[in-house]
């Protein structure tokens, strides 16, 4: 405890820190498979069929007429060059990789540590800077987001570190080409993710409502520049035609804001509201909506973000994790400096102690159960059984009660061929033309069935003999408790254990040599 103690009082940058990857290390060791559909199915599946040289998704092609992928390259790219290195290293158990991927982006998270810290302390003083330096190590969500590959998360350091440069720049502490650096960073944050150019602006807006008209110029013609750089000489190198990704990821997300989640506009407002624990979170968004007065610039550039996205139809919680951080050190600080001009009184002083305990009372115990918590482990692990079973030939995915199924994770089993999907509004007709497609060098011989935690697998089984009459129970692989909990509070997920069968028997439909052949993502 002495020792603690030193180092909160004389090095308490290096003691959070220490704290922070702690409980990264906790992601890093225990917290296998991925979050949501982007951060597997378009890096990490990418980035390995790149190794194997193949190209899932089609997702670089010397045809525009073929792209049809908006999203940027980048990061699978660092995606591509994190599993080579772990190949080169002797690794090829794909679990075992992905230990590697997360212990890197686990050190990579520290930069927000570091750079929120430094942030904090030039917009307010060191006793700030060690409070929001802990929330940020410690905070219950931050951990687990940190070793995601969640291109929501990645540019948050750079963001930062633009955000510090910006300030101190504002104080004249640091010459102009800082500026021209952040423009710079702003440009490759906007390659990550396309979004942050709503960031980029606000940065902008606050240099020219500090009269700082020529530096933001400066800001705006790098910015542009990188992005002509990586997206005008990359996209035409990659696809044939410059700004081609760019052009089909806004084009299809204005034709299609409304085709997935839509949430009413105050649905961003009433997460963070959640996430940070209320009472305290009350305090901390009062005191973001006061931050202009901490620093307009970067208050500016957080607002302009969180308002676009609340106004935006399509919605998802990850959506505003970009952000976060900022969130909470101008939070605090408008809070903070709220406070210190006022006499708070016995009540309210006693609301705010309450409202720290209380959020340190249920944050301590969430941190670590999130930090190791094993996402769509039925999958995974399900997929890492067939990858391992020498007489595989092909599968079968079945959901005998959702219309859509998730897709299977294939980078666990090492197998990327084309594979059948068979949902509850399936018919036998259809389903014979599927199989009568598949040669018998792929026709499959194992079948899984996607089963809630709550179905009766019988019934499932049932509904599978309909259309595969011989198939022999094999094993289970069931979900983790925090997946069961989270479906059974949002059935909408959609998430579910993996009964798998051994088909037997005759195929039951011939093969047609002149049929088309299932579509294959791994090309």
């Amino acid at each position: 405890m002495a020792l603690i103690q030193r180092l909160w009082n004389e090095r308490p940058l290096l003691l959070i820190i220490l704290l922070a990857l702690t409980v990264r290390l906790i992601g890093v060791f225990f917290s296998g498979g991925y979050g949501y559909h982007d951060d597997h199915f378009l890096v990490i599946e990418p980035a390995q069929s790149w190794l194997e040289g193949r190209d899932k998704g089609n997702m670089i092609t010397d045809s525009p007429e073929e792209n049809t992928s908006g999203r940027s390259l980048l990061y699978p790219a660092a995606n591509y060059v994190i599993l080579g290195t772990a190949e080169f290293l002797g690794m090829s158990d794909p679990s075992l990789k992905m230990v590697f991927n997360r212990l890197i982006h686990a050190l990579y998270s520290l930069l927000i540590i570091y750079f929120g810290y430094k942030l904090t302390w030039e917009l307010g003083d060191r006793n700030k800077a060690r409070v929001v330096g802990l929330l940020l190590a410690l905070f219950w969500m931050f951990p687990q987001m940190s070793v995601r590959n969640l291109v929501e998360v990645i540019p948050i350091p750079l963001l930062l570190l633009v955000s510090y440069w910006v300030v101190r720049f504002l104080k004249g502490d640091l010459p102009l080409r800082y500026i021209l650096l952040s423009g710079l960073l702003l440009g490759i944050c906007f390659s990550l993710r396309y979004q942050t150019i709503l960031f980029a602006g606000g940065i902008g807006l606050g240099l020219m409502w500090s009269r700082k008209w020529k530096e933001s110029i400066y800001l705006g013609a790098v910015f542009v520049g990188a992005i002509v750089l990586i997206h005008g000489v990359g996209d035409y190198y990659l696809c044939g035609s410059p700004f081609c990704k760019l052009q089909y990821y806004f084009l299809f997300n204005v034709e299609h804001a409304n085709d997935y989640t839509t949430e009413p506009w105050h649905f961003y407002l009433g997460i963070l509201l959640g996430v940070f624990i209320p009472p305290l979170s009350i305090l901390l968004m009062f005191g973001f909506a006061r931050s202009y007065k901490v620093s307009t610039t970067v208050w500016l550039a957080a607002l302009l973000f969180f308002v676009f996205h609340s106004v935006f139809p399509n919605k998802q919680e990850r959506f505003i994790f970009t952000i976060m951080p900022h969130i909470i050190i101008l939070g605090y600080l408008g809070w903070s400096n709220f406070v210190e001009r006022r006499n708070m009184g016995k009540v309210l002083s006693s609301f705010v102690r309450f409202s720290w305990v209380f959020f340190w009372i249920l944050n301590i115990p969430l941190v670590i159960l999130y930090s190791a918590y094993d996402n769509k482990r039925a999958r995974v692990e399900g997929m890492r059984f067939l990858g391992e079973q020498e007489d595989l030939k092909g599968f079968v995915l079945m959901d005998p009660t959702h219309k859509r199924i998730k897709d299977a994770p294939l980078y666990y089993g090492g197998f990327y061929e084309a594979y059948p999907h068979i949902g509850s509004t399936v018919t036998p007709d259809s389903v014979m033309q599927i199989m009568e497609r598949m040669p018998d060098s792929q026709y499959p011989n194992y079948l899984v069935l996607c089963v809630g935690r709550d179905e009766d697998l019988s019934d499932n089984e049932t509904f599978a003999r309909s259309f595969f009459p011989d198939i022999e129970y094999v094993t289970t692989r069931e979900m983790g408790w925090i997946d069961a909990l989270r479906n059974r509070i949002n059935k909408g997920i959609a998430l579910d254990d993996w009964a798998i069968y051994k088909i037997k028997g005759e195929r039951i439909a011939p093969y047609d040599p002149d049929s088309e052949p299932l579509p294959n993502i791994y090309k």
